[in-house]
């Protein structure tokens, strides 16, 4: 009885619109996506193609990286408690999450590539760079978000016309039993 009280008053976590992040495949879709961000925000920075900066692509992915598998672990931990949550207050609970870890990642490694003396003082504005950062975060995390939500309402509404189609086919194979099992029943009885 508790199974199926509990099961009826918390939702179940498969229904949850965010894709399972404890799951090694996800986590490694979300990998290679951030990778290919990476490269895309590096060749939008380029002016031509013949110094290309690996350097800058390796920053950028490191950075990148560290965002996506912070998000991930947290997220997985956090996934049964934003399940309890409304879409929107989860959503608006993972955007913050992601952004509040952009901007301690830039804010991070601003700090370690001044102290590694990879760039200088004056050289960065720390202020623009985590602003730039955290708006960009704040978009990309917005679209995945959307996108993912979007994705569940396509899985569900596909789920409810299965369920439909089940049924109506439960139905229509019901009078026919019956008919069935009246005609066996019809058939043992011996008439004199």
């Amino acid at each position: 009885m508790t199974q199926t009280a509990n099961a009826t008053n918390t939702p179940a976590l498969e229904d949850f619109f965010l894709p399972d992040l404890c799951n090694m495949k996800a986590v490694l879709r979300l990998l290679v996506a951030t990778e290919l961000l990476a490269i895309f925000l590096t060749l939008a920075d380029l002016e031509r193609l013949s110094p290309f900066p690996w350097a800058d692509l390796g920053l950028k992915s490191f950075l990148l990286a560290w965002v996506a598998i912070s998000t991930a672990v947290l997220l997985c931990s956090l996934r049964k408690y934003l399940n309890r949550l409304k879409h929107s207050y989860a959503a608006f609970v993972i955007l913050f999450i992601f952004i509040a870890l952009v901007a301690f990642f830039t804010f991070a490694a601003e700090g370690i590539l001044l102290y590694l003396q990879i760039r200088q003082i004056g050289e960065v504005d720390l202020s623009a760079s985590l602003v730039r950062n955290v708006l960009m975060g704040g978009i990309m995390g917005g679209l995945v978000l959307r996108y993912f939500y979007l994705q569940e309402m396509i899985l569900r509404k596909q789920r409810a016309e299965l369920m439909a189609r089940v049924q109506a086919l439960q139905a229509r194979i019901r009078p026919h039993f019956l008919f069935n099992s009246m005609n066996i029943i019809a058939s043992l009885i011996m008439v004199d």
